[in-house]
């Protein structure tokens, strides 16, 4: 858990001991409730100014440094589902990641600095490929975090 989700359950711990609005009885909320809501917003606001920031700059660096980029395209919607709790750090890391806007920045940046972009099938077998030689290695077991060529 980082540091930011800490503060915002910690915000939103306090936000919950308000008295806040109501659709059924159609009561207005406390001025401390809108206060401590506010707080809440501006520092998700702030969270994702930073991770909106990251993003530019490291697409911006991909673009700047190198004339071809070459990102793979993921099923980001499956590495998301079933799993339960144990994986829901993962899929809050994955939701926040956003690739999908990772992926239309970088396209942009590499077409304005005269680059180009390429994305990879989603069964390209990357992770089973030689970069030196371009071997394909057939049966790459999980166990195996590196590919090691032979040649």
């Amino acid at each position: 858990v980082t540091k930011d989700e800490a503060r915002v359950r910690h915000l939103q711990r306090k936000l919950s001991r308000k008295h806040g609005p109501d659709k059924r009885t159609k009561t207005t909320p406390s001025n401390r409730w809108i206060r401590a809501n506010n707080q809440v917003r501006k520092y998700r606001n702030t969270m994702a100014n930073v991770r909106r920031d990251l993003a530019a700059k490291t697409a911006h660096g991909l673009a700047k440094n190198y004339e071809t980029v070459v990102i793979e395209d993921l099923n980001v919607q499956a590495m998301m589902t079933r799993g339960g709790a144990h994986k829901r750090g993962l899929n809050r890391a994955i939701a926040q990641a956003s690739f999908a806007d990772l992926r239309r920045r970088i396209t942009y940046k590499t077409r304005w600095n005269g680059g180009t972009t390429i994305v990879a099938d989603r069964w390209f077998p990357s992770s089973k490929t030689c970069s030196e030689c371009g071997e394909v290695k057939s049966k790459l077991s999980l166990s195996e975090r590196e590919y090691i060529c032979h040649r």
